[in-house]
């Protein structure tokens, strides 16, 4: 197939081409593929078990990643603390999955990113003092700049806890 012929393309022709391969191959798995991204201080792994736990239960293939583990379809792959972009990334390369619940840590966020561009779903729980002093971070405001991050990639509906006033605040970005 012609389309599958890699000319000498600047780097974004090349991106398209790699594209057009990836959709022959996995059917356009990034318009098939939900991403939901949460953080806060406390409650993350807790939430995005129970949603991963309803997901599937919904009959879908959920990627969840948390501070235990990676799983895809309620299996672990990976044990440990897995709430950075390379976990993120271990779920989203999985062709099986079609839901991704990606528990999104501030050090992660910190040090490497998100591993993600945006997410269909941001969920927002808290904002609170337990982890200052880490990576830089040490007010409040600056543990909120961190979070927020998740609120500002979502591209469909952001979650904000209500009863947190940090995360309040978030409304108004």
């Amino acid at each position: 197939d012609p389309a599958w012929q890699v000319p000498n393309l600047p780097i974004a022709g090349l991106r398209a081409q790699a594209g057009t391969i990836a959709d022959h191959v996995y059917g356009r798995p990034s318009q098939k593929l939900w991403l939901i991204g949460i953080t806060g201080t406390n409650g993350k792994t807790t939430c995005s078990r129970m949603l991963a736990h309803i997901l599937k239960m919904a009959g879908h293939v959920v990627g969840q990643t948390s501070t235990d583990a990676v799983m895809i379809d309620g299996n672990v792959t990976v044990k440990g603390d897995m709430t950075g972009p390379l976990s993120a990334n271990m779920v989203l390369r999985d062709p099986s999955v079609d839901i991704a619940v990606l528990e999104t840590a501030r050090g992660g966020i910190v040090r490497s990113g998100l591993g993600y561009n945006f997410c269909d779903v941001g969920a927002v729980l808290n904002v609170t003092s337990d982890h200052l002093g880490l990576g830089g971070v040490d007010t409040l405001d600056g543990l909120a700049r961190v979070k927020r991050v998740i609120a500002e990639v979502t591209r469909g509906t952001v979650v904000l806890n209500a009863d947190d006033e940090q995360t309040l605040k978030m409304a108004a970005f």
